[in-house]
């Protein structure tokens, strides 16, 4: 199979297909050669991945060294991304409903939120009493539940008095005055 080979790269003059800019059908080696030598001496990625392509070699390599990550971010600095389009939305909530999260996708999450003053803020401190009579005191009751398999809203009928208890488990919330420092419950100091 011939190729033709664009003397003057498409990524530094834009796209000149004129017969003064291609070689005469060169083999696939040779023009994968060519491209390779370009890499060495310009240093441009685009090379890189017209040589590995045209020898059918993978791509994944290129996209994560340093330099390449860098040149992409440079390249997009300041660019703004146009906002989604109504069909694109609905696009994206389609494709996201029934999705479920793994534990450690949830930790992650978690874990990004903890560095969220407005996700702490928000949270209310929370006296639980277990069923074995030991006390904990907690961040997050709805967050609580959830990993304990309890109903955040039976628990806080309990705080309120409304029941005496929900599995086994008595909670109580803290009030602003009586509040601990919240960083020490995040941290695991409490």
């Amino acid at each position: 199979m011939l190729h033709h080979h664009h003397i003057q790269p498409k990524y530094l003059i834009g796209k000149d297909n004129s017969p003064d800019n291609l070689t005469p059908p060169i083999s696939v080696q040779l023009h994968s050669a060519l491209h390779k030598d370009l890499y060495d001496h310009l240093g441009n990625t685009e090379d890189l991945r017209a040589y590995k392509m045209l020898l059918g070699e993978s791509l994944s390599g290129i996209m994560e060294t340093p330099e390449y990550r860098k040149k992409i971010s440079v390249a997009l600095k300041g660019i703004k991304k146009p906002p989604f389009s109504e069909a694109h939305k609905q696009n994206l909530s389609k494709s996201h409903k029934n999705l479920k999260h793994t534990k450690n996708q949830i930790n992650k999450i978690s874990i990004s939120l903890l560095g969220n003053k407005r996700a702490i803020g928000n949270a209310k401190l929370w006296i639980i009493i277990f069923p074995d009579g030991s006390e904990k005191e907690i961040l997050n009751l709805k967050q609580f539940c959830k990993e304990n398999s309890l109903n955040p809203t039976h628990m806080s009928n309990v705080a309120q008095g409304k029941f005496k208890a929900h599995k086994g488990f008595k909670c109580l919330k803290v009030n602003d005055n009586d509040k601990v420092n919240k960083t020490n419950i995040i941290q695991g100091n409490i």
